[in-house]
């Protein structure tokens, strides 16, 4: 799944709607550029940047249909000792 979502990311080169962020090398880069792009776009001091972290209530990738509109929608986490209910 790593290599088919890097693959699919080199040939069009733009970002992905949702990423996988357990399947980057190194997530901690990834969601850093989201910031340095977040704090671009609306002018505001990198150092001022923080993450927030929002559930929604899609259950698969392909549900996404547009992109975020500050920062990015990631999948693949895991809550450990809990589940979410689905429905």
């Amino acid at each position: 799944q790593r290599v088919e979502q890097l693959t699919k990311w080199v040939e069009t080169l733009d970002v992905p709607k949702s990423i996988w962020l357990p399947g980057l090398f190194n997530p901690s880069s990834y969601l850093t550029a989201a910031q340095q792009v977040t704090a671009r776009k609306t002018g505001l001091a990198l150092d001022k940047m923080t993450i927030e972290t929002h559930i929604t209530s899609m259950w698969d990738a392909s549900e996404v249909e547009s992109y975020a509109v500050d920062g990015t929608f990631i999948h693949g986490l895991f809550i450990e000792g809990a589940r979410w209910p689905k429905g």
